[in-house]
């Protein structure tokens, strides 16, 4: 009797019809076939703005782990070589897609967010060391003597 063929040895679509039984070596024969180039397709859209958010391996993780259990209720259809291939990268092109509108929806948009670090802390420094204006002084003193006025006599 031959001996079963190796995972390596295995098509595609042999591979998910052993993952669709249960199989976790061909699991991870798949896992291991696409897991870098879905990383690359995420890392391609994410860019630098959303990598402080999330990261590409999240979200691969994420369409493996949607993959899988999909998969074992039946509910795709594999039938060309090239079909799990292009299934693949459409959920991690949706997945990461719904990962970018989630964190540049209003307060968490990050091109709303102010700069951290030495950079505004150089900013605030700058506006300290200069010395105001003669008409900002005045409308200081005005603004002051204005609210010391409201004060009663023992505060």
């Amino acid at each position: 009797m031959p001996d079963a063929p190796r995972p390596s040895e295995l098509t595609d679509q042999e591979l998910v019809e052993r993952c669709r039984t249960g199989d976790n070596a061909a699991a991870q024969f798949l896992f291991d076939r696409y897991v870098g180039r879905l990383l690359g397709v995420a890392k391609q859209r994410i860019g630098e703005r959303m990598k402080s958010r999330f990261d590409a391996e999240d979200v691969v993780q994420s369409v493996f782990r949607t993959f899988f259990n999909r998969l074992q209720k039946d509910q795709f259809e594999i039938n060309d070589g090239d079909d799990l291939s292009k299934l693949l990268v459409r959920i991690t092109l949706h997945k990461t897609l719904r990962q970018i509108a989630y964190h540049r929806a209003g307060r968490r948009n990050p091109s709303q967010e102010m700069p951290q670090g030495d950079v505004s802390r150089d900013d605030i420094l700058q506006v300290m060391d200069r010395e105001p204006n003669p008409i900002t002084v005045l409308a200081f003193i005005d603004q002051l003597d204005h609210f010391l006025n409201k004060l009663d006599p023992e505060d």
